[in-house]
């Protein structure tokens, strides 16, 4: 039989909201059993003491390019793993590597890398998120111009057809085609998401009305309302508040959207209709030496657990709320709620703690702890 690992000494948030002074137990990479009682098993080996913080699920990613110096788009092992072990390490347990507009060579070397990684035991990859190259020229951001192109049929059903680990495709739906590349994504299994864009209302709607559901780093990458000469025009914004069968993922770092805005997001939107996401590039999480000092410094402004110490401390947003628009609804957004994204019996032992600031204490992947940086080291029972 295998050995247990007990968590005690702490709130537990589940599903049906927290539960003090009780046990979580886990067995393997699964949860075992969550009680409102504390409770040792004989065979539980060791003991995580979180010392009066918040035993929470871990946070799912569903929109980062890469980290530690490395970006997804590199396609290799080694840049995979580096970036997301750096997401690990902030609270991430499972995410959706992204790949901006490339060439079709590298996309097909990513998803290719993608399925095997996957396969791996308990890989804390999800699948696979593409974003473009079906763009809007103007909106291009950080992508590559060079790669933006119309809708290409023949090609994105071949890459949908091919590559089970394709589960998300972003696009402008005012381009031509978009709502036939929708129509074949919800076909499929993959959700199609409305980005870098200059869509009017009629055309978020008729993507919406094609199976777009989701929406791109809210805010960023998409018109305002605005007026041309005497008419005034309804944005790419407000035509997604004026559907609100959208769910939005949101850069929560204070610096691409001010805190205001991310307040106002939350009120309109609400918790089961908002993904946090850190849309984090090779630089986080990389270590320099700052000018005329000694000091070493570590670029962690978009990575998880500060996105959630940002919408608790700056935007005034609840912790319980913040952890679920980290976990809770990016699962419910890609259809995986029945494994990972809350506590329960059964699912994946994908478990962070927090203490009572919101400072990341301890991190665990199916059931593998990756982070501990509690009072005191996780300690067995028996030698």
């Amino acid at each position: 039989m295998e050995d247990i690992l007990l968590f005690r000494n702490g709130r537990i948030l589940t599903s049906q909201g927290w539960i003090r002074n009780g046990s979580l137990l886990v067995r393997g990479s699964k949860i075992l059993e969550i009680s409102k009682v504390e409770e040792t098993p004989d065979n539980c080996t060791t003991i995580i003491d979180a010392h009066g913080g918040e035993i929470v699920p871990g946070a799912i990613e569903l929109h980062a390019h890469g980290g530690n110096g490395h970006n997804f788009e590199e396609a290799t092992e080694t840049a995979f793993m580096e970036a997301i072990n750096t997401h690990l390490y902030h609270g991430t347990t499972s995410i959706y590597p992204t790949i901006a507009s490339t060439s079709l060579d590298t996309t097909k070397k990513a998803l290719r890398l993608t399925e095997e990684l996957m396969s791996q035991p308990d890989s804390p990859i999800l699948g696979l998120h593409l974003e473009g190259p079906y763009l809007n020229p103007k909106m291009t951001g950080e992508q590559q111009s060079k790669y933006i192109v119309p809708f290409h049929p023949e090609i994105y059903k071949e890459l949908i057809r091919s590559y089970k680990c394709l589960k998300r495709w972003d696009a402008a739906p005012e381009i031509e085609g978009a709502e036939d590349f929708g129509a074949y994504c919800v076909r499929h299994g993959v959700l199609p998401a409305i980005a870098h864009t200059q869509a009017l209302y009629q055309d978020v709607y008729n993507a919406y009305e094609a199976g777009f559901s989701h929406i791109t780093h809210f805010y960023n990458g998409m018109t305002y309302f605005h007026k041309t000469q005497e008419h005034k025009h309804e944005g790419t914004v407000e035509s997604i508040l004026a559907i609100p069968g959208f769910t939005t993922e949101v850069i929560f770092d204070g610096i691409h959207l001010p805190y205001a805005v991310l307040r106002m997001i939350y009120i309109l939107k609400g918790v089961e209709k908002i993904a946090l996401i850190t849309n984090a590039h090779g630089g986080v999480g990389v270590k320099t030496i700052q000018e005329n000092t000694t000091h070493e410094t570590s670029d962690t402004t978009t990575v998880m657990d500060n996105l959630i110490q940002v919408a608790v401390k700056k935007v005034g947003i609840q912790f319980e709320d913040a952890v679920r628009m980290s976990s809770e609804t990016p699962a419910r957004i890609m259809g995986e709620l029945n494994h990972v994204g809350i506590l329960r019996n059964g699912y994946d032992a994908n478990i962070c703690v927090y203490d009572t600031e919101a400072n990341l204490k301890f991190v665990m992947q199916k059931g593998k702890i990756f982070r501990n940086d509690l009072e005191k080291s996780p300690y067995a029972l028996r030698e």
